[in-house]
């Protein structure tokens, strides 16, 4: 009987390293360096490092907002190390909290994260820490603003702007539009806030009909792309935002790059200002993008608020210029009078990371219902 046991615990094990989809490991957080580094559980990485590669990505609960950490060597084990300790900081977790890590594959996990002192999952951990110590610096303060929703910048007409705004030849900051759920663009108050706040990560919003109906069409085969570029700094996005806005005149926008533009549904909503002031006597049809001799055949469609999106032909922009998260595109409207009824935009794109690498594709989870095919 006993014997009996060990092969059913030893075929158990077998099955599941070898056949499931989805693999668990869980971590308590103790000691004085666990905000510096986390070892991965022996038995895991013995089973599954021939998997992952030297940098991995960890997605927070709200399942959108997601984090490149590097995974090291060490004494025999695996030790998430370089940008640990920013995705710690970015939910405020603390000495003995409990983080379960779902293994999804292609070097993927998704995480959660529980009070140890009342086994709950923390409430906090569905939203990102947003810390302004300073307003001093208005370039920090405008990425900051960037990066807390998905929103698109429109040069002001220097013509508009007042005189006390102007010195000599320059033009002042661009104002920055938030895209609400009605298509309006709307200029966010930049109202002084407390040193910390928490801020909601890109949950998912309800949208217009026509913005569902594209996710759906867009998401409907559950394809999503996982990033490869490294662990990132704030420096290096501020140094890639304030190069784009150099780059904005009138007549152009710039949207700094979000998930859902360059690794999932894959759709480009255009800034409503920026719409309403050149698109009002244009009709849904092609649009090309341009990048020097190249072009890129992708569609306007409009929503039932004349809200402006690209859709079809906006992934393969993406995939074949290799756009990621923070990446900042520069579109300006260059339309030759005799072709009216295309709509051309020249891209200049502003990387966080000069080399461009590409994201690697991760395919569909298994359904509920599909048995494990055993050998």
């Amino acid at each position: 009987m006993e014997d009996k046991c060990e092969e059913c615990e030893s075929w158990a094990q077998k099955m599941y390293w070898k056949h499931f989809k989805c693999l668990h490991f869980c971590q308590i957080l103790e000691g004085h360096d666990f905000h510096s580094q986390l070892v991965i559980p022996r038995k895991f990485s013995d089973n599954v490092k021939a998997k992952l590669q030297e940098t991995v990505t960890l997605k927070a609960p709200n399942g959108t907002a997601s984090w490149q950490v590097k995974l090291m060597p060490s004494d025999d084990a695996l030790i998430l190390k370089d940008g640990w300790s920013e995705f710690l900081n970015a939910f405020s977790v603390q000495m003995n909290d409990i983080m379960i890590f779902k293994y999804t594959g292609e070097s993927c996990f998704h995480v959660q994260i529980f009070d140890r002192r009342n086994l709950c999952e923390k409430e906090s951990s569905y939203f990102i820490r947003k810390c302004d110590h300073s307003e001093s610096d208005r370039l920090h303060q405008d990425m900051k603003f960037v990066e807390q929703s998905p929103e698109e910048v429109m040069q002001e007409d220097f013509a508009s702007t007042p005189p006390n705004k102007r010195t000599g030849d320059t033009i002042s900051q661009p104002k920055v539009y938030s895209v609400d759920d009605t298509g309006t663009a709307n200029e966010k108050a930049r109202l002084r806030k407390p040193a910390c706040t928490w801020e909601p990560v890109a949950l998912p919003r309800a949208g217009t009909d026509k913005e569902k109906s594209i996710a759906k069409e867009h998401s409907k085969h559950n394809v999503t792309y996982v990033s490869r570029r490294r662990p990132v700094t704030e420096e290096e996005k501020n140094r890639a935002f304030q190069m784009a806005k150099e780059e904005v005149t009138e007549g152009s926008f710039l949207v700094v790059m979000r998930p859902t533009h360059v690794y999932k549904s894959f759709f480009l909503t255009i800034p409503a200002e920026w719409n309403s002031k050149y698109l009002m006597n244009y009709e849904k049809g092609p649009v090309r993008l341009n990048i020097k001799d190249r072009t890129w055949l992708t569609r306007l469609v409009f929503t039932s608020m004349r809200r402006g999106i690209i859709s079809s032909g906006w992934k393969e922009f993406s995939l074949d210029n290799c756009l990621e998260e923070f990446d900042v595109c520069v579109f300006k409207l260059t339309n030759q009078r005799h072709e009216p009824s295309v709509l051309n935009l020249d891209v200049s794109i502003f990387r966080v990371v000069p080399e461009a690498v590409k994201s690697i594709r991760v395919r569909p989870a298994y359904s509920r219902n599909r048995k494990l095919s055993l050998p």
